[in-house]
């Protein structure tokens, strides 16, 4: 009898223990349909799905509703699963025409009809965000991303390595980052200057311009090889300001110190390289044939001969010297001259010229400052300068 109570009260202990267990859960977490230990919980309801079936009776198509543990064996049966199950608003193909059809990976919301897909024309697994089809999978030659900035190069998409060449390589959308890069300008006429513009500079990292360009601006005529700053030539040495007498240079090409008739004007005082300040050269090849040659065949003067004759008049006792006359006042240069039986052209026969480039320097001129009398004002290079007569 004393066993059976003790038993008794131990059951019951066990129960108040766990009544006041549940009872004195604090309010904010209970919850009535938490399991309870000891009580088995309750199984989810099974889902009801939706299948294509063929039915061998009929020769037919059904759309059936099968409970969720029947799903295997109509799929081992050929029935087509037709409930969405990715939520993306499309079923696979079916013969019970259930839905709209064409999905091809019934598990993934991101593979439908309308799923878009990317030409990659150059293979090198990124494609043409300009060149799109829609369709479930994936066509042959497109891929499933737009990254590529260029899809005719497959040395240029996301993977490759930027390198200076004046593109985008790695489609980040910036060319040639991260190196130092020096600005050219268009140069089209090709001589060595360009034209700062900024819809023809080019930024690079080529140490030498590349062909068509140049690493000096400046150019005032791009269509005129002989226009640039620095031209011998007045005219074309892109400097705006001028002189009021500039001088007048011949080129020179054998450095004898007379040119040819090819000529420019400029406003510096001293003839540029392969210039001098008088012409009538007739052979520039040969610096020995000159105007100013005491070899009378060499002289460039057709009339002259040995002793100071003449060719055509059979010689003569007294000849003449005669002053070159460059600039045409009737003053002759005392540096320059030759003798003759008969004045040739360009020369005279006095030798008081001080200034045998300005027409309007020589003795008597009416303005003191150009008279060549060093002893009432010294004579005027006829650009501001002063003449120096040693």
């Amino acid at each position: 009898m004393k066993n059976y109570v003790f038993l008794f009260l131990l059951v019951f202990a066990a129960v108040s223990c766990q009544k006041e267990s549940i009872d004195q859960m604090p309010v904010e977490n209970y919850d009535a349909s938490a399991h309870v230990p000891g009580k088995p919980d309750k199984p989810d309801k099974p889902k009801d799905l939706i299948v294509c079936h063929y039915s061998e009776e009929d020769d037919s198509y059904l759309i059936l509703t099968i409970p969720d543990k029947a799903l295997q064996d109509h799929l081992d049966h050929g029935d087509v699963r037709l409930d969405d199950q990715d939520d993306d608003g499309y079923v696979p193909d079916n013969e019970c025409g259930y839905g709209e059809m064409g999905d091809c990976d019934d598990t993934n919301p991101d593979l439908n009809p309308e799923t878009i897909h990317y030409l990659d024309s150059d293979v090198d697994g990124f494609g043409d965000p300009e060149n799109t089809k829609k369709a479930c999978e994936t066509p042959e030659g497109y891929v499933d991303n737009a990254d590529d900035c260029d899809d005719h190069n497959k040395l240029v998409n996301p993977d490759a390595e930027e390198i200076c060449d004046g593109i985008d390589n790695d489609c980040d959308g910036a060319i040639d980052e991260g190196f130092d890069k020096t600005t050219y300008y268009y140069d089209g006429d090709g001589d060595g200057f360009g034209v700062d513009s900024a819809d023809t500079n080019i930024e690079s990292c080529a140490s030498e311009a590349p062909k068509g360009y140049a690493a000096d601006p400046g150019d005032c005529n791009d269509d005129d090889a002989d226009a640039y700053p620095g031209a011998t030539d007045l005219d074309k040495d892109c400097d705006p300001t001028t002189c009021s007498s500039p001088y007048t240079y011949y080129q020179d090409n054998d450095g004898d110190g007379f040119g040819t008739s090819s000529s420019i004007q400029s406003c510096n005082s001293q003839a540029p390289e392969g210039y001098a300040e008088y012409d009538g050269d007739c052979n520039d090849g040969d610096p020995t044939i000159k105007p100013s040659s005491t070899d009378p065949d060499k002289d460039c003067d057709p009339n002259t001969v040995a002793g100071g004759g003449t060719n055509s008049g059979g010689g003569c006792t007294n000849p003449v010297t005669y002053y070159y006359d460059k600039d045409g006042d009737g003053y002759g240069n005392p540096d320059i001259s030759k003798q003759a039986c008969s004045q040739p052209q360009d020369y005279v026969t006095n030798n008081t010229d001080c200034n045998d480039n300005d027409s309007s320097v020589h003795p008597g001129a009416t303005d003191p400052a150009k008279d060549c009398d060093s002893s009432t004002n010294p004579p005027s290079d006829g650009n501001g300068g002063i003449i120096v007569i040693l």
